[in-house]
Parts: C-alpha cells; sequence; structure tokens
C-alpha cells in the first residue's frame, strides 16, 4: 500500500485506484474480525478487507469500512499435511527507495514425519526493468 496502513484515504500501488474510508479497522486476532464484521452488519455497515493494494481493478475500494489485516500473524489452515501461515511483511518499494509496502504474505508447507518437507511463498514487487 503507498498511504499509511491506518490512513482512512488509501490509493493503489500503481495510483489508478483511490478511497477515503469512513473507518480503517485493524483487528489482530479472528474474533477481532468476526466482532468488526457482526458491528457492521448490525449497523447496516460494510466492512471490505483489503490487501496490499497491488490490483489494478476497483475490487479494493473500500469507501465504507476498510479493514486492514496486517495485524492478523496466525495459522490459517490445516490441510492434511499442508499447512498455511499469513504474516504482514512491509518491503522497501524497489520503484521508490524513499516508500515502503505492506502486503499478506503467505507461506505453505508441506509437513512430513512431523518436519518440514517443501516449503511455498510468494513473490516480493521486483525491481523495474532497465
Amino acid at each position: 500500500m503507498t498511504t499509511p496502513l491506518n490512513a482512512r484515504r488509501w490509493i493503489n500501488w500503481g495510483g489508478n485506484q483511490q478511497a477515503i474510508a469512513a473507518d480503517v479497522l485493524t483487528p489482530g486476532t479472528v474474533d477481532e474480525v468476526a466482532a468488526h464484521v457482526k458491528d457492521a452488519s448490525g449497523n447496516g455497515r460494510k466492512v471490505k478487507a483489503v490487501g496490499s493494494g497491488h490490483s489494478f481493478t476497483a475490487i479494493a475500494v473500500a469507501n465504507g469500512q476498510r479493514m486492514v489485516l496486517h495485524r492478523l500473524n496466525e495459522l490459517i489452515s490445516v490441510d492434511g499435511d499442508l499447512v498455511t501461515v499469513a504474516t504482514a511483511r512491509t518491503h522497501p518499494d524497489p520503484r521508490n527507495p524513499a516508500k515502503t509496502y505492506t502486503t499478506t504474505w503467505f507461506d505453505m508447507w508441506r509437513i512430513k514425519d512431523g518436519k518440514a518437507d517443501e516449503h511455498w511463498d510468494p513473490a516480493t514487487i521486483p525491481p523495474p526493468q532497465k
């Protein structure tokens, strides 16, 4: 995200989408996420969970309540021998050294005999081509 995580004004990293949220929610637990969604539903408000703003479409535009999940660092899923964990990470923006961007990082492991046998994770923004 090109703006601070808790800022009401949001611009995607491509600069072609923006919004001003009524509220910015930053839950730290799954229970807090559920409470925010329940509260919004009970009061006729909408909540939109937004990632790091890498989409060029309006999918992350949230003029109501924007939920940023950077504090939600925990186990997400165990499915057979696959374990998935999400953590927030802040990286220097390779296109502009004066800026950083925060993204949700997903790690997945295949567990075999009680040990990590295989590991997958996402990529970061690549440096500009010269």
